[in-house]
């Protein structure tokens, strides 16, 4: 039974120090540990996804411990070994860090030099910051649709004009260089089109027709058939 000398204030505070002292004893996800990811020796190839700039904290689980790490492409992403207090123990933590859109491996080894597990990484583009950046440069363009395929953006939509256009490939270069997709169109670009090759097709039937307009005024209406025409079916 707890009892709160302080009335009822004093027992609402010894019950949020109660439960803050289980959310510390038992519970890591209270502090915001979300993404430390453990890893054991009987997943060899573990999948881990990052967005560029975004970190996780891989922990092994005893009695395994990391020596070594090694990163594959080390312009992809970053692994770095967290120390332990304990004097002359290994750690069993290290740090991944999201550096570039690619995939790669994280090579772990344990303390006797064995390669204890071999993590596979993907690291995407960060296209919710894209998003924002789109949305306060170019607020008045609302249909533009930004997609992430592993390492490549995909832009699809309309935009309002051909330099809009421009700047918005050139904003999604800078997040994924060299590997944006983009399925935007230019709103009206196809309607012009349209007209223009509809009044093309026109004037070329009418040549094939031989049809002559000599006047029109009023209700007289004057034309005049070519000989020696060809078939238009």
């Amino acid at each position: 039974m707890v009892t709160c000398p302080g009335g009822f204030k004093g027992c609402k505070l010894t019950v949020v120090f109660l439960v803050f002292a289980l959310c510390l004893i038992f519970s890591p996800r209270c502090f915001g540990e979300d993404s430390v990811l453990i890893v054991s020796e009987a997943v060899k190839h573990q999948k881990i996804s990052l967005v560029v700039g975004e970190t996780t904290v891989i922990k092994t689980k005893s009695p395994h411990f990391i020596k070594r790490v090694s990163v594959g492409a080390p312009g992809i992403a970053d692994a770095i070994i967290m120390s332990t207090e304990a004097k002359g123990a290994y750690p069993q933590q290290i740090s991944l860090i999201g550096k570039a859109p690619g995939t790669t491996n994280i090579t772990l080894w344990g303390q006797n030099n064995e390669v204890f597990t071999v993590l596979d990484l993907e690291v995407s583009p960060d296209i919710s910051r894209l998003k924002e950046t789109l949305h306060k440069v170019l607020p008045e363009e609302k249909d533009i649709r930004v997609a992430a395929n592993h390492d490549n953006i995909t832009l699809s939509g309309t935009v309002s004009s051909a330099s809009n256009l421009s700047q918005v490939l050139a904003m999604a270069e800078s997040y994924a260089p060299k590997k944006v997709i983009t399925l935007l169109e230019v709103a009206g670009v196809h309607q012009v089109m349209l007209e223009v090759r509809v009044s093309e097709m026109s004037r070329s039937v009418m040549k094939r027709l031989g049809v002559n307009f000599n006047y029109f005024r009023g209700a007289d209406f004057g034309l005049s058939l070519l000989g020696g025409l060809t078939s238009i079916s």
